[in-house]
C-alpha cells in the first residue's frame, strides 16, 4: 500500500548503513543480518564472545534510534548515515571483553564510523586509552563516599602499557602479581657480586 511503499523509501539504505557500521567498529570486513543471527566475515555473531556482541548491541541500538527518528521525521536514510549522526552517546565499559589488539584499536575504529557523534565511556583496560588525547581523558577516584574526577596525568597516546597500567589504573609494580615481583627480585640480587649477607640470605 501506499504507506508502505512510503516508509520503505525513507528507510533507504538503512540496512546497508548500518551493517557498514556494526563492520567498521568491530574490526571486520563484511557485516550481514541473517534472519537467525547477524554474521561477522562469515561467523555468527554469537561465537565471537561477550566483548564483540556487546559491542554489537550499543552499535546497532544507536543506529536503529536515529534510523526511527530519521523516518518519523520524513527523511530518507542514506548509506553513509552513521558518519553524519549527530549527539552524545553514553556506554558503560565500553572495552570489556576484548582481545588486547581490540582495546587498542577500539577508539580508532570508532572515530572511523561515528564522526561527528560525541561519546563519554568508561574504560577497564589500559590499551583502550592509546587511542585518546589527554584532554579526552578523566581519571575517576574515590575519596570516602565519593567518586571525584581527575584531570589526566599525562597524554596516554604516547605512554607503553605498563606506563598506561601505572599512571592510570594505580598498577605501579612491573610484576604485579607474587610469583613474578619475587622472581624479579630473586634475578636482582643474583646478578649483584656486592649483595650482603642478608640480600643472600633473600636471594637464597
Amino acid at each position: 500500500d501506499e504507506w508502505s511503499d512510503d516508509r520503505g523509501r525513507l528507510y533507504g539504505e538503512a540496512y546497508a548503513g548500518t551493517c557498514a557500521a556494526l563492520a567498521g567498529v568491530l574490526g571486520a570486513t563484511n557485516v550481514r543480518m541473517g534472519s537467525d543471527h547477524v554474521f561477522v566475515d562469515g561467523v555468527p555473531m554469537p561465537r565471537l564472545g561477550d566483548g564483540q556482541n556487546a559491542l554489537a548491541a550499543w552499535v546497532a541500538d544507536v543506529c536503529g534510534r536515529w534510523i526511527i527518528r530519521e523516518v518519523n521525521a520524513g527523511r530518507t536514510v542514506p548509506v553513509d548515515f552513521a558518519a553524519r549522526m549527530e549527539g552524545s552517546v553514553i556506554v558503560d565499559a565500553i572495552d570489556a571483553h576484548l582481545p588486547p589488539l581490540a582495546q587498542a584499536t577500539l577508539v580508532e575504529r570508532i572515530r572511523a564510523t561515528f564522526q561527528r557523534l560525541t561519546f563519554l565511556v568508561g574504560v577497564e583496560a589500559p590499551l583502550t586509552l592509546c587511542g585518546l588525547r589527554r584532554d579526552e581523558v578523566v581519571v575517576l577516584r574515590r575519596e570516602g563516599d565519593a567518586v571525584v574526577g581527575e584531570p589526566a596525568p599525562c597524554d596516554p597516546r604516547l605512554r607503553t602499557a605498563s606506563e598506561l597500567c601505572s599512571k592510570f589504573f594505580g598498577a605501579d609494580r612491573l610484576f604485579p602479581a607474587y610469583l613474578g615481583t619475587a622472581l624479579h627480585r630473586y634475578g636482582t640480587l643474583a646478578s649483584n657480586p656486592y649483595r650482603d649477607d642478608a640480600e643472600d640470605a633473600t636471594m637464597r
